[in-house]
């Protein structure tokens, strides 16, 4: 038994947001097409021309995705990857929902600079990249959309891959195949 004064010290810091069904590997104009913008109205990401979310092959870790216009039923995914080179900046990173065939929102746990504090931390559900991965974020953020929101890997029960052909891979025991 555990009381609340020690519950609350335990977990002080710790902001969890839903977990997302998959995580980019890359910058989203890389992924998306040529014309990539942010309406901060919106809390949008859009595209146009290149790949939309229903496409089978919009990215290998990004694929089968929910595509809705309601939020209560779109896929959510963690874009990370907007601070590189060509990205439309780190302040874009975050929680999105999948909220059509090329548009992202914000998630709704996701939407204000109160809602990151550094040490939120997200699951990844699905996706050939990330699955069964932890990430954190770790700055602070006082304004949304201005400030850097950067993700780091925490967790990774799902990052090891074995080729199959001559390592073969069995839950955390990796063997070689003769």
């Amino acid at each position: 038994i555990a009381t609340r004064d020690y519950v609350d010290s335990v977990a002080q810091g710790l902001h969890v947001h839903g977990p997302c069904r998959s995580a980019t590997t890359t910058y989203i104009g890389s992924l998306a097409g040529t014309t990539v913008t942010y309406d901060s109205g919106n809390k949008s990401i859009t595209w146009t021309g290149g790949k939309a979310l229903t496409s089978n092959n919009f990215n290998d870790s990004l694929t089968g995705f929910t595509v809705s216009t309601t939020e209560s039923s779109a896929d959510r995914i963690l874009l990370k990857n907007e601070g590189d080179v060509g990205g439309l900046g780190a302040q874009y990173n975050g929680t999105y929902y999948c909220y059509g065939s090329r548009e992202l929102r914000r998630t709704t746990d996701a939407d204000t600079a109160a809602e990151f504090a550094g040490g939120d931390f997200t699951f990844i559900t699905s996706g050939t990249v990330y699955a069964a991965t932890g990430w954190v974020q770790i700055n602070k953020v006082t304004t949304l959309d201005t400030n850097p929101i950067t993700w780091q890997q925490f967790s990774g029960s799902g990052t090891y891959k074995a080729d199959g052909t001559t390592i073969q891979l069995s839950g955390d025991t990796f063997s070689i195949k003769s």
